[in-house]
C-alpha cells in the first residue's frame, strides 16, 4: 500500500468492510482507517519498542465510511451463499450503473461529444498559425536590424 500502491487503498478498505461484514452476520462496520505507522530505527542498545512508541509518525492512507462508500458493502450472492438476511436495496452503492439499454446510454450522451475533438484540431491549427505568424515577425525584425547594422 505505501509507495507506489496508494491509490490501492481505499479499494483495500472496501474489502475489509466487506469482510467484517461477512464475518459479524452480515453488519457492516462504521468506517474503516488505514494508517501508516512510521519511525526511524533505534539506536544500538535501546528497547525498539519503547523508540517506536515515542518516535512514531501516523499518516492516514484511506478513511472509507462503510455505508456510504461504493462496493463496500456485501453483494446479494455473496449474502445468500454465506446464509445470510438479504441486505435493503436502498444500502448497496455502486461507483458506476451502466444504463440498461442502448437507447438510455444515447441519451445521457453528450450531444456536443463528438465537436470536442473538431475543436481541439482548430485551437491546435489556430496556435500553428499563430506562431508561424510570430516567428516570421521576428525574423523579418532581426532582418532588418542586420541591415541597419551593416548601413550604419
Amino acid at each position: 500500500m505505501v509507495g507506489q500502491r496508494e491509490k490501492l487503498a481505499p479499494w483495500h478498505a472496501r474489502y475489509l468492510c466487506r469482510r467484517w461484514a461477512l464475518e459479524h452476520a452480515g453488519e457492516p462496520p462504521r468506517e474503516v482507517l488505514l494508517e501508516n505507522l512510521r519511525a526511524p530505527l533505534p539506536p544500538p542498545g535501546s528497547d525498539p519498542r519503547e523508540h517506536f512508541a515515542a518516535r512514531q509518525q501516523v499518516r492516514v492512507l484511506a478513511q472509507v465510511s462503510c455505508a456510504e462508500e461504493p462496493f463496500a458493502q456485501l453483494d446479494p450472492e455473496v449474502r445468500a451463499r454465506h446464509g445470510l438476511a438479504p441486505a435493503p436495496a436502498e444500502t448497496r452503492r455502486f461507483a458506476w450503473e451502466r444504463p440498461a439499454t442502448w437507447a438510455e446510454r444515447q441519451a445521457r450522451r453528450d450531444p456536443l461529444a463528438p465537436l470536442w475533438p473538431l475543436a481541439a484540431l482548430g485551437l491546435l491549427g489556430a496556435l500553428a498559425r499563430w506562431s508561424g505568424e510570430d516567428r516570421r515577425a521576428r525574423v523579418a525584425a532581426r532582418v532588418a536590424e542586420a541591415r541597419a547594422e551593416e548601413q550604419g
